[in-house]
Order: structure tokens, then C-alpha cells, then sequence
């Protein structure tokens, strides 16, 4: 674990920025990459709101992230840098319109493997 969901108004045309993206995670949380799993949503046009991403012809993504509470803050903050800087990059966006957020699991609400994480 880490769960990524990224959303974003068109599907990924950017071949290996999932790839990346599991790289950055997984180095910055110190986790194998084989861990770290992402989505690719794309809403239909009816099945959103977002108005910047109605109104602008480059829209950012928004990221949630589903994590084990174990990260530290530095390690989350490393995350949060990293992706931004990728991010500003593939999208040709300003990072004040990139979203991310971190859900943090505590213990004893996540079952992995066959054990429920204590």
C-alpha cells in the first residue's frame, strides 16, 4: 500500500507517468514500487464538477492517496514535492491548481495479505 487515485477530465496520454509516479512514491516512502498501486479516473462529462477543469484547456489532476499512518511527515512532505514538480511538468500547469491529498489508514482498519494490519 499506497492507493493512488488520480482523476483527471481526459484519459492518460502520458505513457510512463504512471510508472514515475510509482517510482517517486515508492522511493520517497522507502516501500517496494511492486506496493504502491494507481488508478487513472476519467469522470464522464455528466459525472462531474470541477469548474477549472470545464474551463481550462490544461487542467491539473487531483491525487488522493490512501497510506499506511507509519509515514512520517517528512516522508509525506518528500511525496507531495516530488509529485508536484512531475506533475507541473506532464501537465504544463501552475502547482496551485494541482490537488493532493493523503488519507492516512490507521492500524487495525487495514487488512493486507491475509492479516489485518496491527
Amino acid at each position: 500500500m499506497p492507493i493512488i487515485n488520480i482523476f483527471h477530465p481526459e484519459r492518460n496520454k502520458h505513457k510512463r507517468l504512471l510508472e514515475t509516479i510509482a517510482a517517486i512514491v515508492s522511493y520517497s516512502l522507502e516501500i517496494p514500487q511492486t506496493n504502491v498501486w494507481i488508478f487513472w479516473n476519467k469522470p464522464k462529462k455528466n459525472e462531474f464538477f470541477k469548474q477549472d477543469w470545464n474551463n481550462n484547456n490544461k487542467p491539473a489532476p487531483a491525487l488522493f492517496i490512501q497510506c499506511r499512518e507509519s509515514y512520517n511527515k517528512q516522508q509525506i512532505q518528500n511525496v507531495v514535492e516530488k509529485l508536484t514538480y512531475e506533475l507541473k511538468g506532464v501537465f504544463k500547469c501552475s502547482e496551485n491548481e494541482i490537488f493532493i491529498s493523503f488519507v492516512r489508514v490507521r492500524r487495525g482498519d487495514l487488512f493486507s495479505q491475509g492479516n489485518l494490519w496491527n
